[in-house]
């Protein structure tokens, strides 16, 4: 259901899938519709929707708190929902503790194209440049690199988001930040592109969450982490701040977590100088990523459906 009819060009466009069996319906369907699906998964936005009819998944992206998860009219429409899901453990706390529920997860299907590209001295990093709630720490990532650049003199740092409404404002700080620095920062690039520049990258930066009390406001952390799985799969040694999905994702053999920026510049320097070292990450950071694979996904979304019932 959208409010956009060209939603489906829209992801095709973005993500090459084939979109031809997909259908658009109204946004707001009289609920009595809804008799006629066999499972209705619906993305909650923190709420929790009234689905009386036929089988339903009701999935969290975020680890959602204080939005009276206890209360009657909550518990009441819960008891119609099969089945709970998130994408990550660190989603499924939170959302547990909220609403006194048993999640499951089923991390995201990551297949990113294979590449023979060669790689180059390249940091990248990739996230929307948003100053909403969910930020990706870019102008951070630039100071950051500003701080030790002299001491990478043949290497760059290569930023990539897309843009939204009140983007403008923070890319002015970062680009301004960034002019005169060995920094690229690249908007809205095709998906071509981006897979490009997660092959020719040699590390990857992740910082979403970094000086943020997370104890308060636990969705500012990274809540999965796809970039980084498409990064690893192309052998881009991952450098990630050490909260949320992300440590999940990232093990001790196949990257680096971090806690401090004097920690994300030490490690980052072990690397540029030992390529040793980062091709022995490299090796493992793909054969890690290999575990969000599509079959994974598909047989526990096969296995879920199949004892959805009521």
């Amino acid at each position: 259901m959208s409010k956009n009819s060209d939603i489906l060009d829209k992801a095709r466009a973005r993500f090459g899938i084939d979109t031809r069996r997909f259908k658009v319906t109204p946004y707001f369907p009289a609920r009595l519709t809804l008799r006629r699906f066999n499972i209705t998964l619906v993305v909650s936005d923190g709420s929790i929707p009234f689905l009386p009819f036929g089988k339903s998944i009701l999935l969290f992206m975020s680890p959602f708190t204080h939005v009276d998860g206890q209360n009657f009219l909550t518990q009441t429409k819960l008891r119609f929902i099969n089945h709970i899901l998130c994408f990550s453990n660190y989603t499924k706390k939170y959302i547990d503790q909220e609403f006194g529920t048993k999640s499951q997860v089923i991390y995201p299907a990551v297949s990113p194209p294979s590449s023979t590209l060669p790689k180059q001295n390249i940091i990248l990093s990739v996230g929307r440049f948003t100053p909403m709630l969910h930020q990706k720490n870019q102008l951070f990532l630039v100071k950051t690199f500003i701080k030790f650049e002299k001491k990478l003199p043949d290497w760059k740092l290569v930023l990539v988001g897309g843009t939204e409404k009140g983007s403008d404002t923070l890319l002015k700080q970062i680009k301004t930040k960034a002019q005169g620095h060995s920094i690229d920062i690249k908007t809205d690039v095709t998906g071509k592109t981006l897979h490009h520049l997660y092959a020719q990258a040699k590390l990857y930066w992740h910082a979403a969450g970094f000086g943020q009390n997370l104890a308060a406001s636990p969705e500012k952390a990274e809540h999965f982490g796809i970039s980084i799985v498409e990064a690893m799969g192309n052998g881009t040694v991952p450098l990630v701040f050490a909260a949320g999905g992300p440590t999940e994702i990232v093990t001790p053999q196949s990257g680096v977590l971090w806690r401090s920026q004097a920690e994300l510049i030490r490690h980052t320097l072990t690397l540029v100088a030992s390529d040793s070292r980062r091709l022995r990450l490299a090796a493992a950071a793909k054969k890690r990523a290999s575990f969000f694979n599509s079959d994974r996904f598909c047989q526990s979304v096969y296995a879920l459906v199949n004892k959805t019932g009521k």
